[in-house]
């Protein structure tokens, strides 16, 4: 199946970044924050830092695989290692359990949803529709490893969900593109301005 192409009026406003880091920099200040698989909080930590949120939600199972080459935490002590990290965060609230389950629960709207929990197609489209019921209207969201690639046997999917999420949203457009270390690059979406 060929990837569907972003048009170039869904581009024309689009900023190149650094790094996720560096667009953190660019996200209005203050607002409600949403992420959607946060691992060990590294992104957490940049967007509390930059972004200075009225809240922060972070979801994930924390329950990490043990990685060989992961000295900070393991599948048995991963959750008590994000919220140790952030014990001095007033305002951060724990969803510990898969995002196609806890994502419709959420009651409130989020400035700003970044999705980085699982990467292939049907669980990305699903964070993706989820996120737009919590999304305020000019509201982003963030697609992490915008990238083909394969892990653990399952191929990405966030590329094609992206992709076909604009071809069939011609009132949404990409505002950022951050690269990262091997390329494992970052996409930011919004609903164009009127």
């Amino acid at each position: 199946m060929a990837i569907k192409k972003i048009s170039q009026d869904q581009l024309n406003n689009a900023k190149l970044y650094t790094s996720k880091e560096e667009f953190a920099k660019h996200i209005p200040k203050g607002g409600k924050i949403l992420e959607i698989g946060t691992l060990a909080g590294d992104y957490a930590e940049v967007l509390i830092k930059e972004v200075k949120p009225a809240s922060i939600d972070l979801v994930d199972v924390f329950q990490a695989y043990d990685w060989p080459d992961c000295k900070r935490f393991n599948k048995i002590n991963h959750f008590d290692f994000v919220k140790n990290r952030f014990k001095d965060v007033k305002n951060i609230t724990y969803h510990k359990g898969y995002s196609e389950k806890i994502m419709p629960t959420l009651n409130k709207k989020f400035d700003y949803i970044y999705i980085d929990a699982n990467h292939d197609y049907e669980h990305c489209k699903a964070d993706l529709i989820n996120s737009l019921a919590l999304l305020e209207d000019d509201g982003i969201i963030g697609f992490n490893d915008y990238i083909v690639d394969q892990d653990h046997g399952v191929d990405y999917g966030v590329i094609e969900v992206v992709c076909e999420f604009l071809d069939e949203n011609k009132d949404w457009e990409v505002i950022g593109f951050a690269l990262q270390e091997n390329m494992y690059a970052d996409i930011y979406i919004k609903r164009c301005s009127k």
